[in-house]
């Protein structure tokens, strides 16, 4: 059937809607062709009246119909049995539980709804790991503040002990970065530099894509967890001394990582096919 759907459908629908005229009048220097056609077309007609029932899927229902219709009106038959007016009518929402998902959904009814307590079991997992997205639980510092935006946004980022580990390995303490930091930089010039990925796996490929978004996590998460640690002002209120030195922090952060030329390293990386890495290369930068 995904031949007949993924090959053979759309062929047909794109070549009698853009390549076949059909002749007017004296048609017989194309009688073959006509003849042919008509065939074909008898031929999709005797399938839709039988194909209904073994469609699971409305897409499936809709393509047959756009091509079925396509060829009849090229040919410009009128074909008005009641199986044809039926099957190009939208009937098919009636139908859509055929036998075949029918019999499905009465297999496997207990399986969907244990994948269904599954699902809900790995988010609630997942968030227990991770814990709360709040300074407090992921830097341990005692602010009642949101640490990154949530996972649906533009500026997520990972949450858990085990990342904010892995961003710690590149920083000494507080604002200090590690010049351990500079080697990720130069990984991904290493990465993409040797390796052309029109020439390598799937499997290698993907794996290259994967830490190259993990990299530039952490390099965002670097300066990131220096900014949410900068306390709020409060309109008529002097400036704290935590506020500038929270700053300074930042500012400290920022300008040692300009130092080993953040931005023209991670630029080439806008050009990559894959958003992920795209999207990341552009919140760093």
């Amino acid at each position: 059937s995904s031949d007949l759907f993924d090959g053979v459908l759309p062929l047909l629908q794109v070549f009698y809607s853009g390549y076949f005229h059909h002749p007017v009048g004296d048609n017989s220097q194309h009688f073959h062709e006509i003849k042919t056609s008509r065939q074909l077309a008898l031929r999709l007609i005797k399938i839709s009246q039988n194909i209904s029932q073994f469609m699971t899927h409305e897409m499936q229902h809709r393509q047959f119909r756009c091509s079925l219709t396509t060829v009849l009106a090229a040919l410009a038959l009128d074909v008005s049995t009641k199986d044809v007016t039926r099957f190009q009518g939208d009937s098919f929402k009636n139908d859509v539980k055929s036998v075949a998902k029918e019999k499905y959904e009465r297999e496997y009814c207990k399986e969907k709804e244990l994948n269904v307590k599954l699902k809900h079991f790995v988010q609630n997992f997942r968030r227990a790991y991770q814990q709360r997205n709040s300074v407090h639980d992921q830097l341990g510092f005692p602010m009642n503040k949101k640490y990154c935006e949530d996972e649906d946004e533009d500026e997520s980022l990972p949450l858990g002990k085990e990342f904010q580990a892995h961003v710690q390995a590149f920083c000494k303490s507080g604002a200090v970065v590690s010049p351990e930091c500079k080697q990720l930089f130069e990984q991904l010039c290493i990465l993409y530099g040797a390796h052309d990925l029109r020439q390598i796996g799937e499997t290698d490929r993907l794996q290259l894509e994967r830490l190259s978004v993990r990299t530039l996590q952490v390099l965002r998460a670097i300066i990131c967890n220096q900014i949410v640690l900068v306390p709020s002002l409060r309109d008529g209120v002097k400036i704290p001394p935590a506020y500038t030195v929270a700053m300074e922090n930042v500012t400290a952060v920022q300008t040692t990582i300009n130092s080993y030329d953040a931005v023209l390293k991670v630029i080439p990386l806008l050009s990559q096919q894959n958003s992920d890495v795209v999207r990341e290369t552009d919140r760093k930068s």
